[in-house]
């Protein structure tokens, strides 16, 4: 077990810096922390990060965010697989079963709680999550990994790297996931199991010493079980009933850089990204292109200057399916999107104290033109301690959801034929945060790391569903209209600190501990016939115990304790979970794992139903893996 001293970040300022003089709360799940956390996916692994609310729904969905307002769709938290952007905007959030990454390949992930706009655009309103694949020159071989127990259902992936010529590295993988079904309340199979084939690969060529160029691309095809609502957007008059979406779909992505000078380098990134998904309720094909550049340049010894732009087009198309009261109107649509952003880290005193400042400014075909500006101090009174500061402004551009959608369905126990009308609104302004942070970093002695950050933010042109005033209609048909629509105008602060701590007693023993606790309060409400309440969408408090233990040369064993507070008038009740890991090294190329998840509990409640889905138990579960490098 090695106690990492020093650790370099470059999600923040899009450059590589170290995570102590880095003026944001930011932290690093590590590839080998991942593997040893017997995590079978990114969310779980993300249970790792303090200030991240992680909650799992059914065995194929996940609520993950920052700093409240926590979901399903999780729309204020931006998540990138290696600066691609993978937030769906036509549902305005991420799809975690359509992102299932080969965890072998994950170098890291850099977790930013708090608003990224200034970099990284739109919705980085509570935070950034950017998952760093391997090079290719890392995964040289080949590797096998197999998993199978109560709930994950045989699992296998295989990925093969070799390299051409002394420049040229690369590696090609192929990756099959079978989930079991969760629990119902009654104890009952709950009907979400999943599945889902994908592959790809990657190259990297060190084309000369300046220039690098990298090319890497996805495919995959799934299906995931649901129990789902069909009298959405009214849930709970009668009983969800199972469900099956469908999902497919790939990506492309290329980037060159190159070291102009030791003062400036550049680099450019094109991706193709395109996302397919059919429910019951409809159809959706998500078509993304998207090029963008930039340009680091320092000069006069104290400006650090980095700036750049892009151009993305969105194209998306809805798919009506027979019966569906759903749709989209106009049901194909494309969206701009430009963007140039500057930021300039300027150095006020050597090695002490830094001024950093910088603004991003994008035009959508949403709502024009959005400024998101940033100014960010770092006091660093000694190598081993940090003081900073920081105040922000971000957006989350509305969806087409918000804006096309439009549904009927009938009003029970109203007159004969009466029906409820829910649209969205072409005219919403994009929701918006002014978050202001501080923070404490100290490594007082060589094993022993705190970590502190204090927020309080303010939001604005929240967009919720509003309740309108009954209306008769007299064509074609004479009938009762209650409508209602997704509508901006709500308000609401939140405030919390963050405290993170990593311990090594002895130097084969690691310990992480984390504390979090935040408060959300509405100060303007409208009134409400359908959405998550997000006051009551994440937990309060959370406490987490980690323990990393060597016992061997070859054998270590892993813990983690986690405990999450009720989900105050949602229905979901406060639990302790309890995840263990021990591995065993067979020889230098084969392990073997034995994994158990939620071992406190048969099953349990994390969340609660989500615009139509049912939320289900999370059951207890047991699993072997098998990881084979040759």
């Amino acid at each position: 077990m090695r106690f990492v001293i020093t650790t370099f970040v470059k999600s923040v300022s899009r450059k590589q810096q170290k995570l102590s003089e880095t003026a944001a709360a930011v932290y690093v799940i590590t590839g080998d922390e991942i593997r040893r956390s017997g995590a079978g996916s990114i969310p779980e692994a993300l249970r790792m990060a303090p200030g991240l609310q992680v909650a799992q729904i059914d065995a194929n969905k996940w609520a993950v965010s920052a700093r409240g307002f926590s979901g399903r769709s999780s729309n204020k938290m931006l998540v990138l697989i290696d600066g691609r952007s993978v937030y769906n905007l036509l549902y305005y959030g991420v799809y975690w079963d359509q992102n299932d990454v080969l965890l072998e390949d994950v170098d890291r992930i850099e977790v930013i709680r708090g608003p990224g706009a200034t970099m990284w655009g739109a919705n980085a309103v509570n935070g950034v999550i950017n998952i760093i694949t391997k090079s290719s020159k890392e995964t040289q071989g080949a590797l096998i990994s197999s998993s199978a127990g109560n709930l994950e259902r045989p699992s296998a992936a295989f990925r093969v790297g070799g390299r051409a010529g002394e420049r040229l590295t690369y590696r090609t993988y192929t990756k099959y996931t079978k989930r079991g079904n969760m629990a119902t309340s009654g104890g009952a199979d709950a009907h979400d199991g999943w599945n889902s084939l994908r592959g790809g690969g990657r190259v990297d060529w060190e084309i000369n010493g300046r220039d690098s160029f990298t090319a890497q691309g996805d495919v995959y095809r799934g299906t995931a079980n649901e129990s789902a609502y069909d009298t959405f957007p009214l849930v709970g008059i009668s009983p969800a009933a199972p469900a099956q979406v469908r999902t497919s779909g790939g990506f492309g992505m290329a980037r060159w850089n190159r070291i102009v000078s030791e003062r400036s380098t550049l680099a450019v990134q094109a991706f193709v990204d395109r996302q397919k998904r059919r429910e019951w309720l409809g159809g959706a094909d998500l078509i993304t292109a998207d090029v963008e550049f930039q340009h680091r340049l320092s000069f006069a010894n104290r400006h650090d200057l980095m700036w750049g732009g892009g151009y993305r087009h969105s194209l998306s198309r809805a798919e009506i399916v027979p019966g569906s009261r759903f749709r989209l109107d106009p049901l194909r649509r494309n969206d701009h999107l430009f963007s140039v952003f500057v930021q300039d880290e300027i150095t006020l005193v050597p090695d002490q104290l830094l001024l950093t400042i910088g603004s991003k400014f994008q035009h959508n075909s949403y709502t024009g033109l959005e400024i998101q500006p940033s100014l960010r101090v770092a006091y660093l009174p000694s190598p081993q301690q940090a003081l900073w500061a920081a105040v922000s402004r971000a957006v989350r551009t509305p969806s087409r959801a918000e804006s096309d959608l439009y549904v009927e369905y009938p009003l029970p126990g109203g007159p004969t034929g009466a029906v409820g009308r829910l649209t969205g609104d072409p005219n919403n302004r994009s929701e918006a945060v002014v978050s202001y942070e501080a923070g404490y970093r100290n490594q007082p002695w060589k094993h022993v790391s705190v970590d502190l950050a204090g927020f309080y933010s303010l939001y604005t042109h929240l967009i919720g569903t509003e309740a309108l005033a009954p209306e008769f209609q007299f064509v074609p048909v004479r009938r009762l209209v209650v409508p209602s629509l997704f509508r901006g105008g709500d308000s609401a602060r939140t405030w919390g600190a963050e405290i993170a701590a990593t311990l090594s007693p002895i130097p084969k023993w690691k310990l992480n501990a984390n504390y979090t606790w935040m408060n959300l309060r509405y100060i303007n409400r409208r009134s409400r016939v359908a959405g998550p309440d997000f006051a009551n969408s994440a937990p309060r408090a959370q406490v987490q115990l980690r323990s990393g233990l060597d016992l061997s040369r070859r054998l270590n064993w892993d813990s983690a304790v986690y405990y999450v507070s009720a989900l105050g008038g949602a229905g979901v009740p406060s639990y302790i979970r309890l995840d263990t890991r021990l591995g065993w090294r067979l020889s230098e190329q084969l392990e073997l794992s034995v994994v158990g998840q939620n071992l406190l509990d048969s099953r349990h409640l994390e969340f609660v139903p989500e615009d139509y889905v049912l939320a289900s138990q999370i059951r207890r579960a047991f699993l072997v893996r098998l990881l084979w490098i040759f």
